[in-house]
């Protein structure tokens, strides 16, 4: 199996299951924050929203041949996204926005945007280093290195929507 199809199975089944996280709230539950400062399951989802909308963008955008190995940061952008302990401060664009969209509203333009980004994979040498975008956290990436971003950013996010799932279900 060539890597490029590794990688689409990979991110189809990352989009299944988070998009499964997402449709699993009751309406009520999904905007619910868990405390004053914690998102809720809605704002979770707009902020993943906003990350793949920004990856895909980078994916279209100027590449050039990496003058490194294509996935060096792979590691280090993996153990940053599963380390349960590490906190994060969104960028500005990455934050949610004070209108409440709906569940529909998120999936729908998730599936849109994921489905983008299947096509950017399919179609892209994912080798070339995306020079004309940089990740606030890990700098410049090529393209197979935003797609793992994506996706492990997506499972992290994944993890804090079952934590609020628990807390919606205690809630009752």
């Amino acid at each position: 199996m060539t890597e490029t199809r590794q990688i689409l199975l990979e991110l189809e089944h990352n989009t299944n299951s988070l998009l499964e996280m997402i449709s699993a709230f009751d309406q009520e539950k999904f905007n619910a924050k868990p405390s004053a400062t914690a998102w809720s399951a809605a704002e979770v989802g707009e902020h993943v929203l906003k990350v793949t909308v920004y990856v895909n963008k980078a994916l279209k955008g100027k590449t050039v041949v990496s003058e490194r190995p294509y996935d060096q940061k792979i590691k280090v952008i993996t153990g940053a996204m599963t380390d349960g302990n590490a906190r994060y401060k969104a960028p500005e664009m990455a934050l949610p926005g004070q209108v409440t969209l709906k569940q529909e509203q998120i999936t729908a333009k998730l599936k849109s945007e994921r489905r983008l980004l299947a096509e950017s994979v399919a179609a892209m040498d994912l080798t070339l280093f995306v020079s004309e975008f940089k990740h606030p956290g890990f700098g410049g990436l090529t393209a197979l290195e935003w797609v793992n971003f994506e996706i492990q950013h997506a499972r992290r996010h994944m993890e804090q929507l079952k934590r609020l799932a628990v807390h919606a279900s205690e809630a009752r």
